[in-house]
């Protein structure tokens, strides 16, 4: 079903990753918080607390958790020799995969890093 399985803060930013498409980013976090306090139980119990207490963390950390959030674009990517089409897409799905894992990474330069190192 794509629900998280733990309450652990990669997993539980990734799926809220999920939902990003159908609000702004910035409000994906309470969406998801209000799927909860509706009853729609995502996790149980305690790891229901726990996530919550993850994505209002992050959120107030401004911590990015949608492509549109990260510190680089498309069009950086086009700039620094990223091939147009689709894999600007993929490696715009890379870099945010790394970033919800360890949000301190997203700044321009390590994520242009991460990008000469997936273009090797």
């Amino acid at each position: 079903s794509g629900l998280p399985k733990r309450a652990d803060g990669a997993t539980v930013k990734t799926y809220a990753s999920g939902i990003t498409g159908k609000v702004a980013p910035k409000y994906s976090y309470f969406v998801l918080l209000s799927a909860y306090a509706r009853g729609e139980r995502l996790l149980s119990g305690e790891s229901a607390a726990l996530a919550a207490e993850i994505l209002y963390s992050s959120a107030e950390r401004g911590e990015p958790i949608s492509v549109s959030e990260l510190a680089l674009n498309g069009r950086d990517l086009l700039e620094a020799g990223v091939p147009a089409g689709a894999r600007v897409g993929e490696i715009l799905s890379e870099l945010l995969a790394a970033v919800l894992a360890n949000p301190e990474f997203n700044t321009r330069e390590n994520l242009l890093s991460l990008v000469g190192d997936m273009m090797r």
